[in-house]
């Protein structure tokens, strides 16, 4: 209940997989958000779906966040499921013409593509960084530029700041 409030007071618009005959637009919260979400495992096909057609019937632009966690094997799974839910939307998105972004919040200790100027950033703070941090074992996390990667125009190269941490177990390294 606590989003969908906080949601009421924003300019956006929250749109939640409810069940049948359940109107999202309820004025009560409690009513709604008693029976709002899905199990992303059990309903992947079903949540494709849903988010597809959400994405085909906006006004506006539509933001699909991803906001998933879940110990071990099972986040490997919630991940994949979700790219599942997120290659549903781009379809979508690519089929009617309508503005899609993506937003998650991944773990600080994976790998992420980053721009020319991020990597750079990062070489230049480790440079100039105090004598006692080079005590702490710290390496640079920045791979050599990709060549070819997928929808690059070639113009800046595409870096991976690859921070995946021993520590954290296999799961993370899928």
């Amino acid at each position: 209940a606590e989003l969908i409030e906080f949601a009421q007071t924003t300019a956006g618009t929250l749109l939640l997989p409810v069940p049948s005959g359940v109107a999202s637009d309820c004025p009560d919260v409690a009513a709604v958000a008693a029976v709002a979400g899905a199990d992303i495992l059990a309903e992947t096909p079903a949540l494709a779906a849903w988010v597809a057609g959400v994405v085909r019937s906006s006004a506006g632009p539509v933001t699909l966040g991803t906001y998933l966690y879940a110990d071990g094997e099972a986040n490997v799974r919630i991940t994949a499921a979700a790219d599942v839910l997120t290659q549903a939307a781009m379809r979508a998105a690519a089929a009617s013409r309508r503005e899609l972004s993506l937003a998650y919040l991944p773990s600080q200790t994976v790998a992420h593509v980053i721009p020319a100027a991020a990597a750079e950033a990062q070489r230049a703070n480790a440079a100039k960084a105090p004598w006692w941090q080079s005590m702490m074992r710290y390496r640079l996390a920045i791979r050599p530029p990709l060549s070819g990667a997928a929808g690059s125009a070639a113009a800046e190269p595409t870096y991976v700041h690859d921070a995946y941490s021993m520590t954290q177990g296999p799961n993370y390294a899928l």
